[in-house]
């Protein structure tokens, strides 16, 4: 095994052209980790400047105008800036850089492919693309995942479903979950139902969109309001301004605490506020079988939540009672799962006991870390 601390640094290039640079995963979680144990970490990413945090060395290249311009010149500005670093291993987050990924492999590059969902199923729900010709282009995608993870040096999946994909064509194929960072909750936890309080806090932190469950979100705020005084508290980017727009034109939108996009810092600040945690994407095929990263940093914030009655999330609620699983599509469902927290918080406060303390001892990312190193090491070792 590659002793870190008397080797020389070895230079690791991440590249994203579609997540922001400091994406949890990405920068918070896996750059960050790798910069800890001695690699040189170059994260190259549309970003407005070069600059170096939490000694990740950003590189940045022009931020694009829309989709269609980060497919055309983003991702090429990505690979050139790539091929002008010395590193040993190129790691790339996005499917639309499979060819760059390739390319790079082509000029002698070691190359990761980090698979954070099922892209062929992913595909499915793309309202861009024509529905009649998704089915095609979700064959392409699968054939072409194919024949670069069998050319790429190692894959980390999200989940041990996708991974149980890729294992058949690449053996150094790793689960790399996507758990919370345990150490930025050790020091804190959220205080539900303050006995001075008028308004329950209900908040969601993530991307906002009619597929994850915005409209199910305001529908249920609407209802909640004609019972108990209730805010939903969002945060993050919307899916596009036509979304935004159908949100803010929504009745229940009246009731909607909405912080922007905040740093890591202010979520954790955000979720300390919180009264109870909630998550109900629409049920497509690829959420099924997701990890729902946002439930379980509920959990290790020590808050009672409302979560889809998706497979992972059910196991979990079953085996350590912290939250409660509903229909997603079901808005008077999650009118109910809110109304019972809210009038037995006695008994929400200890789902939130309890799932902190399941998080921080089984579901945290320093577990994951000796996977990502080992998976480096081996690449480097094996050439």
């Amino acid at each position: 095994m590659i002793n870190m601390s008397t080797t020389p640094a070895k230079r690791i290039v991440h590249l994203t052209s579609v997540h922001l640079p400091f994406d949890v995963r990405i920068f918070h979680k896996e750059c960050k980790t790798l910069a800890r144990v001695g690699y040189e970490v170059v994260l190259i990413a549309p970003y407005k400047q070069d600059e170096t945090v939490d000694g990740v060395r950003i590189r940045a290249v022009p931020e694009p105008r829309n989709k269609w311009d980060r497919i055309a010149h983003t991702i090429w500005q990505m690979y050139r800036a790539a091929c002008c670093e010395d590193a040993k291993i190129c790691h790339f987050h996005d499917p639309e850089l499979i060819l760059i990924g390739l390319l790079l492999k082509l000029r002698g590059k070691s190359v990761v492919y980090d698979v954070h969902e099922d892209v062929p199923q992913q595909i499915f729900s793309k309202q861009w693309i024509p529905s009649f010709l998704r089915p095609l282009v979700s064959r392409a995608v699968y054939a072409l995942e194919t024949f670069a993870a069998q050319r790429f040096d190692g894959i980390a999946a999200a989940t041990n479903t996708i991974a149980g994909r890729f294992e058949k064509m690449n053996s150094r194929t790793i689960t790399l979950h996507n758990w919370p960072l345990g150490r930025e909750f050790e020091e804190f936890a959220a205080t539900p139902f303050s006995a001075d309080q008028e308004v329950i806090r209900v908040g969601y932190f993530g991307s906002i969109a009619e597929d994850r469950g915005a409209i199910v979100m305001l529908d249920a705020t609407l209802r909640l309001n004609r019972r108990i005084p209730a805010a939903l508290v969002l945060a993050g980017p919307f899916s596009s301004k036509e979304c935004r727009k159908n949100l803010e034109n929504h009745p229940g939108w009246k009731y909607v605490e909405y912080l922007g996009v905040l740093n890591r810092e202010q979520v954790l600040e955000q979720l300390a506020r919180l009264d109870i945690g909630i998550d109900v994407p629409a049920p497509l095929p690829r959420r099924m079988v997701a990890l729902p990263t946002k439930v379980f940093e509920f959990m290790a914030a020590g808050l009672p939540f409302v979560a889809a009655n998706f497979p992972i999330v059910s196991s979990v609620i079953d085996e350590h009672h912290c939250g409660i699983e509903v229909d997603p599509t079901n808005s008077q469902e999650v009118v109910d799962a809110i109304l019972w927290l809210a009038q037995h918080q006695s008994e929400a406060r200890s789902m939130g006991v309890k799932g902190r303390e399941a998080a921080l001892a089984k579901f945290r990312w320093e577990q994951e870390t000796k996977k990502l190193t080992l998976l480096y090491e081996d690449i480097l070792q094996g050439g």
